[in-house]
């Protein structure tokens, strides 16, 4: 026992590793037991008595079913002293007349080693962590090797955990110890610890494998006093280390590309199609990280129903950018843009479940679902999107007689999309050179979606036009342009003198999803052979 420090004495016996204080003992005191010390005039038993003097508790009647013992006399310092219980049933009698002889040896009050302090948290749903506190070079020093039992539990502070009707348990079930690497090192008895003490650099809280995470209260500090006793029995050190539960926030890896949201809350996408009726994006192309536990959502007003969805990764998915996992879906007729929900900015929020890991929260229960970046989507139609300038505009001359054929040559033709990328109105397939109309979101698809459109008019007044795809040739053995897409017009009018008229060509391009978009090039000046 440890001077000046308070032990408890009482009568019961083991259960199934519980103690149960017996019910039938009406009191009991404790005495010291001076039979033991051998002869009368021993000086064991007139030390005995001097410690009797001052040792808070002794001759005292308790009928609580227990007593504090406090041994205060310095003499007694690595001494044994025996003592003698003798306890009364509810009837009067002795329990037993000769009384219960225990001893005990006493110590110094254990030094504290120090206070250690560690917080557990999760890096992901799958991967939780608890943090490692450094150890001073000191602290494990030659006392380690009057160690006899280590790592043994105090009963104060001692913090417990419990989950509704379940019984407490320890919060912090034991210690362990790192070296400077970080390796853990591996105690298995008295002797380990004794042998490898000195190469302990860090240590770290244990949490008790008998519960789960939402035993414990979110944000609480628990702690726990663990000692290191001789073979005497005598407490030699007290370390003290705590675990405070510190609830996640959402992981930095799950975030848009660098730039991709616009004015840092717009993100406009382009889908594919996805059956008849519906449109999909795949969100690998514009967000880092996403896993089955993320969660993107449409925010809704009341009432309101979701015009977009989210498809998670489920629990195979991979960054693929193609696979439609994860992605966010729509029905693809807010792409029409005569629909009034073309152009729609989208409210949407980005939420990560961490699973089952924290104490009970309403609605919640015991997930925790933390938000990450909100952000606006708008379901774009990538055609009509699309923006074209000359490189050299067109020089166009009416010849003033029907049937005449000129050239526009497309390749002078400049188009970018949203994003700035190249687009180009046809396809080409050449070992050097490959690409598809509208980077394959549209085509063009008859000879009638194209029209030469003068002044102001809505008609072709002048001509009518239509896309000729390029011809290809063998070239040593290679497949190379031979005649360049172009703009075929056909003059339609006799006409030979006017004013110079601004003229446009007007695209009719069918996108992937079936609507006709009207694209108007950059006008240029159409002249006669004569003016007025």
């Amino acid at each position: 026992m440890t001077l000046n420090k308070p032990f408890t004495v009482a009568l019961g016996k083991f259960e199934q590793s519980e103690f149960k204080a017996s019910e039938n003992i009406r009191g009991f005191y404790v005495t010291i037991d001076y039979d033991r010390a051998g002869d009368s005039d021993s000086s064991e038993k007139v030390a005995w008595k001097k410690y009797a003097e001052t040792i808070k508790g002794l001759d005292t009647v308790t009928e609580t079913g227990s007593i504090d013992l406090t041994i205060t006399d310095a003499d007694a310092l690595t001494d044994y002293i025996c003592f003698r219980v003798y306890a009364v049933n509810h009837d009067g009698s002795l329990v037993d007349p000769d009384g219960k002889a225990f001893e005990v040896v006493v110590g110094e009050a254990a030094e504290e080693l120090a206070s250690y302090n560690c917080t557990w948290t999760w890096k992901s749903a799958l991967e939780n962590e608890i943090t490692l506190a450094p150890v001073a070079e000191d602290v494990f020093g030659d006392w380690v090797e009057n160690v006899a039992k280590a790592n043994q539990p105090l009963e104060a502070p001692a913090d417990t955990i419990i989950l509704g009707e379940e019984k407490a348990k320890p919060a912090i079930k034991g210690l362990q110890y790192y070296d400077e690497n970080k390796d853990e090192i591996v105690i298995s008895s008295a002797s380990d610890f004794r042998s490898k003490a000195k190469n302990i650099k860090y240590v770290s809280a244990v949490s008790n494998s008998a519960a789960n995470a939402t035993w414990y209260d979110n944000g609480k500090k628990y702690t726990q006093a663990f000692g290191f006793y001789n073979d005497r029995g005598q407490l030699l050190k007290t370390l003290t280390i705590s675990l405070t539960k510190v609830m996640p926030s959402f992981p930095a890896s799950i975030k848009p590309y660098t730039g991709i949201l616009q004015d840092g809350t717009l993100l406009k996408i382009y889908p594919k199609l996805d059956g008849d009726d519906d449109v999909v994006y795949d969100l690998d192309n514009v967000w880092h990280g996403i896993s089955k536990e993320t969660t993107f959502a449409q925010i809704l007003a009341d009432d309101e129903e979701a015009t977009v969805t989210y498809v998670g990764r489920g629990d195979n998915g991979e960054d693929d950018f193609s696979d439609n996992k994860p992605a966010l879906k729509a029905p693809k007729s807010i792409l029409d843009p005569e629909s009034e929900t073309f152009e729609t900015k989208f409210p949407m929020i980005v939420t990560y479940n961490y699973g089952e890991i924290s104490e009970w929260v309403k609605d919640l229960k015991y997930s925790w679902i933390v938000e990450g970046t909100n952000f606006d989507v708008v379901f774009g139609n990538y055609v009509h999107d699309c923006t074209f300038a000359w490189g050299t505009k067109p020089v166009l001359t009416y010849p003033g007689a029907t049937g005449v054929t000129q050239k526009i040559d497309v390749s002078n033709l400049k188009g970018k999309d949203w994003y700035g990328k190249a687009v180009q109105i046809y396809t080409e397939s050449t070992l050097e050179t490959k690409f598809d109309a509208f980077n394959e979101y549209g085509d063009i698809k008859d000879v009638k979606d194209i029209e030469v459109i003068t002044g102001n008019g809505e008609v072709n007044e002048f001509y009518t036009a239509k896309l000729v795809k390029p011809t290809y040739k063998d070239k040593d053995g290679k497949k190379v342009v031979d005649v360049p897409a172009h703009i075929l017009l056909t003059s339609t009018s006799t006409a030979s003198q006017g004013e110079p008229v601004e003229t446009i060509i007007r695209l009719k391009v069918t996108d992937i999803y079936g609507y006709k978009i009207v694209l108007d090039l950059p006008a240029f000046t159409m002249n006669f052979t004569s003016v007025k």
